[in-house]
């Protein structure tokens, strides 16, 4: 695996791992983990959105309450 792939896998796991997080609270922890702008930090981010639009999803059918 090329390490750009591999940098954005780790983001995306850490925001598995951490989707439960509070969005303020989430980004400072990719911060202390990765470092801002880190392409680890930008996967994190990226995912934790993606994660969140699918609960949203799931949770409400898309309809905005």
């Amino acid at each position: 695996m090329g390490k750009i792939k591999e940098a954005v896998l780790e983001g995306e796991i850490f925001a598995c791992d951490h989707f439960n997080v509070a969005e303020p609270d989430f980004i400072i922890k990719a911060q202390l983990e990765f470092g801002e702008g880190t392409i680890e930090f930008e996967a994190a981010i990226s995912e934790w959105y993606q994660i969140q639009h699918d609960l949203h999803q799931m949770y409400t059918g898309g309809t905005v309450h």
